[in-house]
Formats: C-alpha cells, sequence, structure tokens
C-alpha cells in the first residue's frame, strides 16, 4: 500500500500541468517537479539548490524577497504575479505563484504552485488595445453610442451621445 501511495504522489507531482517547487527562506529551491522544470527550461537535479530569482525578469525579481518575506512572517498563503524566463529557449511567460509555509523535518520550507497565465495576459492586453482602438475611433467619428443590457438592465451612455442629445458627460 505504501509503494502504491508513493507511486500515485510521485505521479500526481510529477506529471501535474502545474509547476511546483520547495523552497527555504531565501528562495532557494529544494525540490522540482517535472513542470516547473520544463517551464524554467533547466534539467530538475539542476535545480535543486538554485535560486529561484535568477530565473525572474527584470523588476520582477523584486517582487520574490516579498513575496518569501509575506509567506514566512503571516505563515498564511500568498499570490503573486511574475514574469519568468525559460534558459533553454529565452522566452519569457506570465506565471501566478501561490505559496503556503510548512514544517518539515529540514525546517519550515515555502510550497509553491507555479501556474502559467501568459495566454489570459495576452488576451487582457489585447482586450485592453481593441478597447483604446475602438474608443478612438469613435471619437474621430463623433460617434454616440449607447448600449442596454437588458439582463442586467445596466446602461452605458458615451460622453459623445451625451453630448450630441445635448447633456454634459457627467449627467444622466
Amino acid at each position: 500500500e505504501l509503494t502504491e501511495s508513493q507511486a500515485r504522489y510521485s505521479d500526481l507531482y510529477d506529471f501535474a500541468p502545474v509547476g511546483y517547487f520547495t523552497c527555504n527562506s531565501r528562495g532557494i529551491m529544494m525540490e522540482v517537479n517535472l513542470s516547473a522544470s520544463s517551464m524554467l527550461g533547466v534539467e530538475r537535479m539542476k535545480l535543486r539548490r538554485k535560486h529561484f530569482q535568477q530565473f525572474v525578469v527584470g523588476e520582477d525579481g523584486d517582487t520574490i524577497p516579498k513575496h518569501l518575506q509575506d509567506i514566512f512572517r503571516e505563515e498564511i498563503p500568498q499570490s503573486c504575479e511574475i514574469r519568468i524566463k525559460n534558459v533553454r529557449d529565452e522566452t519569457q511567460s506570465h506565471v501566478q505563484l501561490t505559496s503556503i509555509l510548512r514544517e518539515t523535518p529540514e525546517g519550515l520550507r515555502c510550497r509553491t504552485a507555479m501556474t502559467d497565465t501568459t495566454e489570459r495576459k495576452e488576451a487582457e492586453e489585447a482586450l485592453r488595445e481593441s478597447t483604446l482602438r475602438l474608443e478612438l475611433a469613435l471619437g474621430a467619428g463623433r460617434v454616440g453610442l449607447w448600449d442596454w443590457d437588458m439582463g442586467t438592465n445596466q446602461a452605458y451612455f458615451s460622453p459623445e451621445w451625451k453630448s450630441q442629445i445635448g447633456y454634459e458627460p457627467d449627467e444622466m
């Protein structure tokens, strides 16, 4: 039963679609699953004793010491979003780190799940750019716009539409 339980744990840990790693209070990785190894572009055995921060892109590196400090000080789950680089192919990814503090035989350790959020971030950016282009086009064309969501009974009236019927932007 113990062998079966260990095999099941290994399968779930190593082949999870989420990266997992365990580190000490300084961010030195002690354990890493296969998904985290793939996300960082380094063989798993070579990640042990490496500082996670060396894979963080630019100014996002300042987030890691604070994240670790919060975990070890507050002892409650913490989350943050950062960009990491894959050493093998030099690509960058957006990831969300969700960490908890656990007591181990070696002392307190931070256990972290690393979820790739790159597609969501790219979709958010595309939506932001599309919204900006629409606003510019509507403004340049002096197009008044109104929208009514019948499900929520919420209405939107663009400033140009209000102006066209004689109202100020803050009226109505």
